[in-house]
């Protein structure tokens, strides 16, 4: 099984800014700045059989371009066990 989402890259710049903020917020656990990014959908567990028939069907998709702004960050942070 694979978990599968859809998301966005995030720009240097962008990840830059979030890793300054990162610093000031402790208890949580990020991502490597290597791994993070912006998801649209996260679609779950996927089983391997059918992986072909999501990626397929995510090409006929379609896409307009849009814009997004980064504004203040609010999360639910969960204590790291």
């Amino acid at each position: 099984m694979r978990r599968l989402f859809f998301g966005l890259e995030i720009p240097a710049q962008v990840k830059a800014r979030l890793l300054k903020a990162r610093a000031e917020v402790s208890g949580a656990k990020w991502q490597s700045v290597e791994q993070m990014h912006l998801t649209l959908m996260f679609l779950g567990d996927v089983e391997e059989e059918s992986l072909s028939a999501v990626c397929e069907a995510a090409r006929h998709i379609p896409l307009a371009a849009f814009e997004l702004s980064v504004v203040p960050v609010n999360g639910h942070l969960k204590p790291a066990p």
